[in-house]
């Protein structure tokens, strides 16, 4: 992903929307190219876009199966829409002097981010922390010390703010560091509708949204609670306790 970002915010944008808006999508065009040696940067930009469009959910690790019927009998086609992927390139390109674009460690980066007015983080981790976090099939680079993740994002000094599996080991680990969370409701994949965690220091900015924010009890959690049953785990807590 990170050669889209690159070719996304720079001036190699619109080749990228006109590669895909004059691409022949058959089966045989698709197949080419995901099977193809990106010699470019530029071609393994394109080459993930059409693996992220065609792979079922999305999915962009090795052993990711392609769609197979898709909505409405489209097929490999179900979430190939040319001209919205090339229209919404360029609305970001035209942003490209207020990004750049980093390759590297991002729990070093947290740890040495310095105050500065203006800065907001969000941060969205691979789901796996949890006993069965689907996370570690969904990723090639899924491996992460959460444990240290939290203690970064608890020192941090800018507003934050972190979404993470709805698991009893994340909601112990903000809990551990001092911080809350609250439970929201997504739609995977799949569209399944399931739980997430919202993480941050405190959710006082987020008083007037509503049903947005789960209802919950200020608890310690546990982790031997029915967590198989979403409608009965406590999600949402503050800290200190009340």
């Amino acid at each position: 992903m990170v050669a889209v970002h690159r070719v996304v915010f720079s001036a190699r944008a619109p080749k990228l929307a006109q590669r895909i808006l004059e691409f022949e999508f058959t089966r045989e065009h698709v197949l080419k190219t995901l099977h193809a040696e990106p010699r470019t940067e530029l071609d393994r930009a394109f080459q993930t876009i059409v693996r992220n469009r065609v792979n079922r959910g999305g999915i962009l690790a090795p052993g990711a199966g392609l769609v197979k019927h898709g909505e409405g009998g489209r097929g490999l086609a179900q979430r190939w829409y040319p001209e919205t992927l090339a229209q919404r390139i360029m609305v970001l390109s035209a942003h490209q002097d207020r990004v750049r674009v980093t390759q590297g460690d991002a729990l070093n980066i947290l740890e040495q981010t310095p105050f500065s007015p203006g800065t907001v983080i969000f941060v969205d981790p691979p789901y796996t922390a949890g006993a069965k976090s689907a996370g570690k099939r969904l990723y090639t680079h899924h491996a992460l010390d959460h444990e240290r993740l939290f203690r970064a994002c608890a020192g941090l000094r800018v507003p934050w703010l972190m979404t993470h599996e709805h698991d009893p080991n994340v909601m112990a680990l903000a809990w551990q560091n001092g911080l809350s969370w609250r439970s929201v409701k997504m739609v995977s994949g799949h569209n399944v509708t399931a739980r997430e965690l919202v993480v941050g220091r405190d959710f006082r900015w987020a008083e007037g949204l509503g049903s947005l924010l789960l209802p919950g009890t200020v608890t310690q959690p546990s982790l031997f609670g029915p967590d198989n049953n979403l409608e009965q785990v406590e999600t949402t807590a503050e800290y200190p306790p009340q």
